[in-house]
């Protein structure tokens, strides 16, 4: 039995990989700040099976920063305001565990379970506002022919 609640599909880490970057780059089009610095989206694999043989999941992240924090939390808005019609269901929003307390909402996507976490991290200390978004996708099973300890 494994500890995750479900039975996980056999789907090749490169596919998961391509679904999770493809929400970050849905995220960041939601956003709309062409202006902003950051790294494109990108996925990295999670070999912590949670006692799934040969299990995995894909952990994306994508931020944007460089802009004031007004521009941020515009970004930060328009990406609340999109998720539903993107099929995403928000399924908590509050302030983080921090003492500046800043917004973050959690959601999850229709599709293929991803989960969402996008933060608005006010500026403090000399640093600047960030829009970060991580997203985890489901745990999979990788194919026979797949060595998990070759994916990056």
């Amino acid at each position: 039995m494994n500890d995750i609640g479900y039975n996980p599909k056999v789907a090749d880490p490169e596919t998961i990989r391509g679904q999770v970057e493809s929400h970050l780059t849905v995220i960041k089009k939601m956003a709309d700040l062409p202006k902003g610095k950051g790294n494109p989206p990108g996925a990295l694999i999670n070999t912590d099976n949670h006692g799934v043989k040969r299990g995995y999941s894909m952990y994306g992240v994508w931020s944007v920063y460089g802009l004031s924090n007004e521009e941020i939390g515009a970004g930060y808005a328009r990406v609340k305001n999109a998720l539903p019609a993107a099929g995403w269901r928000i399924v908590d929003e509050g302030r983080d565990a921090t003492t500046v307390r800043d917004p973050e909402l959690w959601a999850e996507s229709a599709t293929d379970h991803a989960k969402l976490v996008l933060e608005w991290v006010q500026p403090s200390h000399g640093k600047g506002a960030v829009l970060l978004a991580t997203i985890d996708s489901r745990i999979y099973v990788a194919p026979p022919d797949v060595d998990l300890n070759t994916k990056v």
